[in-house]
């Protein structure tokens, strides 16, 4: 995470222990490993239910990024994407054991400062790639699992906001809610 990205976070993260909240810096499941996991089921699901039936509905941008995705995955038969079905499972279990403790995880939503207006991270190799392998990787992980996010701002650094994502365990978006609200009210965002 880059470091004001972080200094932010950890403001935020006084801001829900100034309303209450037991705030404590905590181990979580190995996010790299299920963000693999989330990257090689998209990139399946994709080459399964797109091609050339539907590359007329999708944007040039869309493909490209798609294509630079692909650049971090495997391809799986049915074997291999079953695997990758239990592997997101272990990762349910595991996050879902972490919320017995702890009832909201912060996280960043972008690990990287906000790119600035204008900037093209579909542009070259080196940005797509680091847009998937890096800058993204807890907003796919949230998805692999399938829990409730509620992001908020947190601040600026160099004129581009950035935001933090209040998770929780399934079905409880009541606590990610009140989380982010909590923190927005001590931010006074």
């Amino acid at each position: 995470v880059d470091g004001q990205v972080d200094a932010l976070m950890r403001k935020a993260a006084d801001a829900l222990s100034d309303a209450g909240w037991d705030v404590v810096e905590a181990e979580i499941p190995d996010a790299r490993a299920a963000w693999e996991v989330w990257l090689n089921l998209l990139i399946n699901e994709s080459a399964q239910t797109g091609g050339a039936d539907v590359d007329h509905l999708v944007s040039d941008d869309y493909k490209a990024a798609m294509g630079a995705a692909g650049q971090f995955s495997t391809p799986a038969d049915l074997k291999g994407f079953l695997g990758l079905m239990q592997a997101r499972l272990g990762f349910i279990r595991q996050w879902q054991l972490l919320f017995e403790d702890f009832p909201v995880v912060l996280a960043p939503t972008f690990l990287t400062r906000t790119m600035p207006k204008g900037f093209d991270a579909l542009a070259t190799p080196d940005q797509k790639a680091k847009l998937w392998a890096n800058d993204i990787a807890f907003m796919g992980l949230f998805n692999l699992l399938g829990l409730p996010c509620a992001v908020t701002p947190i601040g600026m650094v160099e004129g581009a906001p950035h935001g933090i994502q209040c998770v929780a365990g399934r079905y409880r978006e009541d606590m990610a809610l009140a989380a982010a609200e909590a923190i927005e009210a001590g931010l006074g965002r």
